[in-house]
């Protein structure tokens, strides 16, 4: 035994001993005399997973360069999607979402991306994940999709002159030779039967053959080709809580018209249309575009919280048109004209409740989603104040400046807002003009997927300016409103 245990302890001190002289002795390789091996990363080729972040803070000013005017709102938006790829034709879709108001003045009300949805402000947690889009979709053949669920849709003009929302419902896009279609239905509300059904054909009239890339947009289109597209959608409405506006609010909103006895009114659509169409014409360094849109119908409305009582049938029916042209003048610059018309009501702001008169104003179906003006219309993140275009004429002028080198651009908007049927103000005088706008916007792109952007805008108002459509024209003095927006993808 003690031969054993004098045998383990001169072994023990010789490993050690032997170990110790190797690390004295111990040269360490160069850079370039030896290969770092990584192990495979694991793919998954079932799956993509896509991601966005956005974050825009937008505050107002006194004046043009004036002090705050309040405490400014920050707004960002996190997205995570998933999309499968186990199966060749058909996938599952989600986008795991969250909208939240960081910081803000408590409005009484604020519209969320679902139409009929409303919260005051400070009822916020700051952390509301949703599923913002989750559908079914089969490619049944490689010209044709169909989608079945929560998902995106945008009609008419794909502007958001019709409805531009988040809803559950069915598209289906075709391609038949040179013919494109995209039909669907979506439910909007929670009323039974407050769905919008749509159909849509595009026809390419000529295409020369030749794909170019649009050098400020990105799209890739033909560099010259002329294309019409008719349009059709069926509104019916039920249940949907009237704004002070003559349009669409959200239920319980303040803003929502309430009859001498203070109970709050409601319309049923009666089957009604909103149609038109479309016009794109692709010259070299021209492009010109033309939107109509009418609608027509009846309603039928309600008092009371249980739409208990009867007060009347109206007839709705309304048009607007729409025109833009982009011009490159320069190699990096491009410069551009807007005109849009729709119609109002002359006694819009008159004593004569809505659902007591017939209206001839155009009214979207959700507002609020429409124009890039950074004040009058969504601006950045839906930070500008949203108003409708009923009763909206206005012109607008752009440059923009993008240099193929830089990773950056520069535009300037100017607007000039007026009303197509005078209104009456507070003190009851008529007025028509609402006011003029200038917008500057600088964006740097500063890695591949990282891009920022800063935006000034300043508004001029006039008589038949009001800060929203619920409130009777009040004018106003100058002011202007500072945002800074920083967005990454993958």
């Amino acid at each position: 035994m003690k031969t054993f245990y004098l045998i383990t302890f001169v072994g023990f001190f010789a490993f050690i001993g032997s170990n110790a002289w190797a690390q004295q002795n111990f040269v360490p390789l160069k850079p370039g005399e030896y290969v770092v091996e990584h192990a495979p990363e694991p793919e998954n080729k079932d799956a993509v997973i896509t991601g966005r972040y956005s974050t825009t803070y937008e505050g107002k000013r006194v004046g043009s360069i004036g002090g705050r005017d309040g405490a400014g709102q920050m707004v960002y938006e996190f997205e995570l999607g998933f999309r499968s790829q186990v199966h060749d034709m058909v996938s599952l879709n989600a986008t795991l979402a969250n909208f939240s108001d960081l910081s803000k003045e408590q409005p009484s009300r604020y519209w969320s991306d679902y139409s009929v949805e409303e919260w005051d402000a400070s009822t916020d947690t700051g952390m509301n994940l949703i599923f913002k889009e989750s559908f079914l979709e089969y490619a049944h053949n490689p010209s044709a999709i169909l989608r079945l669920g929560r998902q995106k849709f945008n009609i008419g003009a794909r502007l958001g002159l019709i409805y531009k929302g988040i809803a559950s419902g069915v598209s289906q896009t075709c391609r038949v030779g040179t013919w494109c279609t995209y039909a669907g239905s979506a439910k909007l509300g929670k009323g039974s039967a407050d769905n919008l059904s749509f159909a849509q054909l595009t026809y390419p009239v000529y295409e020369n053959g030749l794909e170019v890339k649009d050098p400020f947009s990105g799209e890739i289109h033909q560099a010259e080709g002329l294309y019409i597209e008719l349009f059709r959608s069926l509104y019916q409405g039920s249940k949907v809580p009237l704004g002070t506006f003559g349009g669409r609010t959200t239920n319980g909103s303040t803003a929502q018209a309430k009859t001498a006895e203070g109970k709050p009114v409601y319309f049923d659509n009666k089957k009604t249309e909103y149609f038109g169409l479309n016009g794109l014409w692709y010259l070299p360094k021209l492009e010109l575009r033309l939107h109509y849109i009418a609608n027509a119908g009846d309603r039928n409305y309600w008092a009371g919280e249980g739409y208990d009582q009867y007060i009347g049938q109206q007839h709705v029916t309304g048009h607007l048109w729409y025109f833009r042209d982009n011009y490159q003048w320069l190699e990096n610059t491009q410069i551009g004209f807007d005109y849009f018309t729709a119609t109002g009501d002359p006694s819009h702001n008159s004593n004569t409740p809505v659902w007591q008169r017939d209206l001839s104003g155009y009214n979207e179906i959700q507002k609020g989603y429409f124009g890039n003006a950074l004040i009058y219309f969504q601006g950045q993140q839906q930070t500008g104040q949203g108003h409708t275009v009923n009763n909206l004429t206005f012109q607008n002028v752009h440059f923009e400046y993008k240099d193929k080198g830089l990773p950056w651009k520069f535009e300037v908007s100017a607007y000039q807002f007026q009303k197509s049927n005078a209104v009456t103000d507070e003190n009851g005088m008529l007025a028509s003009v609402i006011g003029r706008e200038i917008d500057v916007l600088y964006s740097n792109q500063i890695e591949t997927n990282l891009n920022f952007t800063f935006g000034y805008a300043i508004f001029s108002p006039d008589s038949a300016y009001s800060a929203s459509d619920n409130l009777q024209a009040t004018g106003g003095k100058t002011f202007s409103s500072v945002s800074t927006q920083l967005n990454y993808h993958f």
